[in-house]
């Protein structure tokens, strides 16, 4: 569990708890009620509504985990009554039937897991023979071959396309394969399709080649070469046309397999196309992603947008004509080299801010962006009036209804990582292949008869009382609700020091006790059951709690004089309660050398203080601050907190000269004297002669500024005989003036 814990939203109460001192009057209440906040949670056959609800969902079975030489199932299709998973980086295909797992492509024996391989399974083992171990090859026991795609022919016969040095597609009587076809310009088969005539057709990279091959795997020709160098994905219209969506540029296009023709159905701003379904309708939906966006950005779980569409809005007609689109270029000639490409002009997407959409496509060729999200879309199903999408890189698995585009997470894998393949089996059964760990999982489209939900950590930040859970929810008659929780002060939701799991308690329109000990950290699990028809349903989960009452804390004072203010000084200070409760100041002074504080404020409800120095006597002081909660606890539990200001002098009295002399000789006149200050350095000096207004400045005898008492030396020359008048001015550091005059007489 990651370390990003629920979002508290502080919601005062006027509750005053006279049977505890020792804590405040503010209970604290966590919230939720939207997916994003019910999204940290781990869910098991309960799925998170766009809307924030929660409530049960398919009941799902693990067949097969961590099969043997498998990082990835990149498909899978049930037939015959077995489920078949083609993986990487091996090119394995194994197949699922009768509680056991066997691996019927490549034929050479593999080498073999432990006995916790295959979960709900015997063994996996090769269709005919034991497993033995793999002779190593050249790169270890990497053949470094692909399966991504599987069909069926018109006789219900499993294909699969093979990647790698020698691509190739299979086709299987039984358990056994042969080749049927191999596109020597190819290395990659990434889809399998066929139309109703039985017509085969595959998609393959890296020179972008759609291939149709006739109902026995025969007569292989070239339909349509793209400008792209990958074709990830087909499907084929009740309008007879091969729809391909392409890699690098996310383009789908419409291919007229009689023709050999293609037109730019829609350019989806997207680098891939990693899917495309038809409905009963003949809607289009595609999946567009760009893989490398998606890492950059974070998921924020089914957002949606304001309002929603009329559910049993009208769908356009198939059979209206579809109008013009784009011109696709026209095939490539054998040994023609690829040509730059234009950049689509229309139908460019609108939409492609976020790195994965899914794209409704109607026969009239107009565009509607049904689904973003910052995951990566790799898979999509239309199940009944439902999308179906797997994706990654948190083995989320989305349900979106088509006419009211509301959205649910109806599987989470807790171990994988991605859904990267899905399967529409029948009415009532999905198949789901994962990546990172490989696992084929069957999805029931029936209701699960119980499902937990367990939420993330719930941090109050310190040791807490915990109070009672209460929902908003709907609980028919004959379903149920328990709640259970437990505690600690480790934020590690896998520490062996969280208290044990309460007992679980019967939700009846009541709140419920969480009954744990006292600690900074709670987890609550809620266990839905439903009666068959229907289950219950959680709008709204709130966890109230009290903290003790911890004293505020004061971090810093800063004194400054103010500038434009002689006299006045700006005291500002800094204070935190980690109860967030509300804090008043008080502010004392104390000159240095003296014992007793003298109040100069007090119920102070800002940070800051303008306070008239001059209204004590010169000297170096200090101020104390003082920060209480008494605002937001009761006289016994109210804590304040103390911090002292450094040292500051309080200055209003400026230089003035002490010993001078005016030294007279001719015309020439020389004045020394001693300029004194109490407490602050002497800043400067200036003269002026008979009242002049130019003033001036002076240095001391040792050219600088730096004590509070300087000896000064000014000549003054070429005088008019007569009485003459020296005028002084005096400024300390901080801003204080003097001006003090000599009369003297040139003969």
């Amino acid at each position: 569990m990651s370390g990003k814990y629920l979002k508290l939203i502080l919601v005062g109460l006027a509750v005053c708890l006279t049977s505890n001192g020792a804590f405040a009057v503010t209970t604290r209440i966590i919230s939720q009620s939207t997916a994003s906040e019910f999204a940290s949670g781990k869910t098991q056959n309960v799925v998170i509504g766009s809307q924030g609800q929660l409530s049960l969902g398919p009941a799902y079975q693990s067949l097969a985990e961590k099969l043997p030489q498998a990082w990835s199932v990149n498909t899978v299709l049930a037939a015959h009554g077995a489920v078949y998973a083609g993986t990487s980086p091996n090119g394995c295909i194994y197949k699922y039937a009768g509680d056991s797992v066997i691996k019927i492509y490549p034929p050479q024996p593999i080498e073999t897991t432990d006995a916790n391989a295959v979960k709900d399974a015997n063994s996996v083992k090769d269709a005919n023979s034991v497993i033995k171990p793999i002779e190593p090859n050249q790169s270890g026991y990497l053949t470094n071959e692909h399966v991504f795609a599987f069909g069926t022919d018109s006789v219900g016969r499993l294909l699969a396309g093979i990647s790698g040095s020698k691509c190739r597609l299979l086709r299987f009587e039984g358990d056994n394969a042969e080749t049927i076809f191999e596109p020597n310009d190819s290395t990659y088969i990434f889809a399998i399709a066929t139309d109703d005539f039985g017509n085969i057709y595959i998609a393959t990279g890296p020179n972008g080649k759609v291939f149709r091959l006739d109902p026995f795997g025969q007569k292989p020709e070239v339909i349509y070469s793209a400008t792209d160098k990958n074709i990830l994905s087909l499907a084929v219209g009740v309008d007879g046309f091969v729809y391909a969506g392409s890699d690098g540029r996310g383009i789908v296009y419409r291919i007229d397999p009689v023709t050999k023709t293609a037109s730019v159905l829609y350019d989806s701003g997207q680098t891939e196309i990693t899917a495309l379904a038809f409905d009963s309708k003949g809607v289009l939906y595609a999946a567009a992603t760009t893989p490398g966006l998606s890492k950059a950005q974070s998921s924020e779980p089914l957002q949606n947008l304001p309002g929603r569409p009329e559910a049993g809005q009208a769908t356009p007609s198939p059979n209206k004509p579809s109008p013009q689109a784009e011109a696709a270029p026209a095939p490539r000639k054998a040994g023609e080299e690829d040509q730059p490409r234009a950049k689509a002009v229309f139908p460019m997407s609108p939409f492609a801010a976020m790195p994965s959409h899914v794209y409704k496509i109607t026969p009239d060729g107009f565009v509607t962006d049904m689904f973003q999200d910052s995951s990566v879309f790799l898979s999509l199903i239309v199940e009944n009036q439902r999308l179906v999408i797997g994706t990654g890189n948190k083995g989320q698995l989305y349900s979106i209804d088509m006419q009211s585009e509301e959205k649910e997470i109806v599987y989470k894998d807790e171990q994988a990582s991605q859904i990267s393949s899905l399967y529409n089996a029948d009415a009532n059964t999905i198949y789901l292949g994962t990546a990172n760990p490989p696992k084929i999982i069957k999805l029931s489209k029936s209701q699960a008869q119980s499902g937990t939900y367990s939420s993330d950590l719930i941090d109050a930040d310190q040791p807490a009382k915990w109070g009672k859970l209460q929902l908003e929810a709907s609980i028919p008659a004959g379903t149920s609700v328990q709640v259970s929780a437990r505690s600690s002060n480790v934020g590690d939701i896998n520490d062996p020091a969280f208290s044990p799991w309460s007992n679980p308690v019967d939700y009846n329109d009541q709140p419920v006790q969480l009954d744990v000990p006292a600690g900074r950290f709670v987890q609550y699990k809620l266990t839905l059951t439903g009666s068959g028809s229907q289950g219950p349903q959680i709008r709204k989960v709130t966890v109230p709690f009290v903290v003790p009452n911890l004293a505020p804390q004061v971090q810093a004072i800063l004194m400054a004089r103010a500038e434009d203010k002689p006299g006045m000084f700006n005291i500002g200070y800094k204070a935190i309660d980690r109860n967030g409760d509300k804090l008043i100041y008080r502010l004392d002074i104390r000159k240095i050398g003296r014992q007793n504080w003298i109040k100069i404020k007090d119920e102070l409800e800002t940070e800051t203080f303008a306070w008239d120095c001059r209204t004590v006597e010169d000297g170096r002081y200090e101020i104390k601050v003082t920060a209480s909660d008494s605002r937001s606890n009761n006289t016994d539990s109210a804590l304040s907190d103390s911090r002292i200001s450094e040292p500051f002098v309080v200055d209003n009295t400026p230089p003035k000269v002490g010993l001078s002399n005016v030294d007279v000789k001719d015309k020439q006149v020389l004045f020394t004297a001693a300029v004194e200050d109490n407490l602050s350095i002497i800043a400067s000096v200036a003269y002026t002669i008979d009242s002049g207004t130019n003033w001036v400045t002076t240095l001391p005898v040792d050219s600088v500024f730096d004590t509070t008492r300087e000896e000064l030396k000014i000549t003054l020359t070429d005088l008019a005989p007569g009485q003459h008048v020296l005028a002084v001015r005096m400024t300390d550091s901080v801003g204080n003036t003097s001006y003090t005059t000599f009369d003297f007489e040139v003969k």
